[in-house]
């Protein structure tokens, strides 16, 4: 989940949430199925770490248009990678889901360190190093970085990347709208 610095979520289902609240008492709040909750860093690693570690491969779906955009990407030999800041211990279950959902090995992921450590690589480093020119992504941080580095960015759209604002930043909310654009960048 992008913008661990402080994370949008949906409820699942309808929850009761209880903590500490800092002065010797406890908060507590409702959420009512599909309202969005908004956590910290330490809570977002947490949540992050708990959702890789409980669901399986199947369970963690496809945005809707992506396996036929990401597909006819392949068909027209583009070579796509996956640059991921996810801790180590869930390198293996990146790659296979990407086997498993996508039916290919042809895309490449690339491990950029820990972003729960703030180990990470840059992924404008990464971009550059590789020669990419074109980022898909919905980190307002990483978009920022790669629009400042000379990388073009479809940046699909989330209440947690509203702030973002440069000329090389090409919002979407759809990846047919991200097909086009890339279209059009690939293009130019």
């Amino acid at each position: 989940i992008p913008g661990i610095g402080g994370s949008e979520f949906k409820a699942s289902q309808d929850i009761i949430w209880s903590a500490m609240d800092g002065h010797g008492g406890v908060f507590s709040h409702a959420y009512a199925a599909n309202e969005k909750v908004w956590v910290n860093q330490d809570e977002a690693v947490k949540l992050v770490d708990e959702f890789h570690e409980t669901h399986t491969i199947k369970e963690i779906k496809l945005i809707e248009g992506a396996l036929e955009s990401i597909t006819k990407l392949l068909e027209n030999k583009h070579k796509l990678f996956v640059i991921t800041a996810r801790p180590e211990r869930f390198k293996q279950k990146v790659e296979s889901w990407i086997e498993h959902h996508l039916k290919t090995s042809k895309i490449k992921v690339i491990h950029a360190g820990d972003f729960h450590k703030h180990q990470a690589a840059s992924k404008s480093e990464i971009c550059r190093e590789l020669g990419i020119k074109i980022i898909l992504e919905d980190s307002p941080d990483t978009a920022i970085d790669c629009a400042q580095n000379n990388i073009e960015v479809i940046l699909f759209n989330q209440p947690w990347n509203q702030a973002v604002r440069n000329l090389k930043v090409h919002r979407v909310n759809k990846w047919k709208e991200a097909m086009k654009e890339l279209s059009a960048l690939i293009k130019s």
